[in-house]
């Protein structure tokens, strides 16, 4: 199997995901927009055919971690969108629906692990310390 120097190797149209499961065929899911740099299906154009390698994560802490990537970048990227086209509400619905979305995991992911950001730190105590540093072998490494 041929790949190129980045790790990616070229895959027929024919066997590229747009994202089948969703009702509406305009746009990807949060996770293949993350992974293909566009939520729009009609913009999107893979360079000589290539494809991305799937996230994997390693364990629940991760996998949530990335859902919240996949949904920031959905809202982000339609949010660029509707800059320019502020009277499209298709896309206006699917932006809300995606960013209730990540606001539902971001909370989930704060009642399991803690804040996720540095400014949603509640109490009376700076517990960013007690976290693994992202240089520890059980720290976060990949998120450097």
């Amino acid at each position: 199997m041929f790949y190129d120097d980045y790790g990616f190797m070229p895959l027929p149209d024919s066997e590229i995901n747009y994202g089948s499961n969703m009702d509406n065929n305009r746009f990807f899911t949060p996770e293949e927009g993350l992974l293909r740099g566009n939520m729009f299906k009609d913009e999107y154009s893979p360079y000589q055919n290539l494809t991305y390698l799937p996230i994997i994560p390693k364990s629940e802490k991760e996998k949530l971690l990335f859902k919240i990537y996949e949904y920031d970048f959905a809202v982000n990227d339609l949010s660029l969108y509707l800059d320019l086209h502020p009277e499209d509400n298709e896309t206006f619905q699917y932006f809300k629906s995606n960013l209730s979305e990540l606001e539902r995991i971001k909370r989930e992911y704060e009642s399991i692990y803690g804040p996720f950001e540095l400014d949603e730190t509640k109490g009376e105590q700076f517990s960013w310390i007690e976290e693994p540093w992202p240089w520890d072998s059980n720290g976060g490494g990949t998120y450097v």
